[in-house]
């Protein structure tokens, strides 16, 4: 069974730097269902974003963990919490 689902997820976050490439992030995601094959998750989702970021010359480490304020679903008292990783390599053009 396949199950298709399109959100749009807005991050907005505050972000503080040290000197050590060491970045704090805090702030708050809105996150709005734009189509889905069923009705059971609700059409917005609110969580706030934490993270932890590193670089070092052209490599970024990101951990995130967001907290979900509201309920996934229309029908459960659950929320929603997601941990994300990110490990990313720029290049200068």
């Amino acid at each position: 069974m396949k199950f298709h689902q399109n959100n749009l997820i807005i991050p907005i976050c505050a972000v503080a730097t040290t000197k050590y490439g060491i970045s704090f992030r805090l702030g708050i995601q809105p996150e709005i269902k734009l189509s889905a094959d069923d009705i059971m998750d609700k059409d917005f989702n609110l969580s706030i974003p934490l993270g932890l970021s590193y670089e070092y010359k052209n490599i970024n480490l990101d951990l995130r963990y967001n907290l979900g304020l509201t309920d996934a679903s229309a029908f459960t008292a659950s929320k929603n919490r997601t941990i994300m990783l990110t490990i990313g390599y720029g290049v200068e053009f």
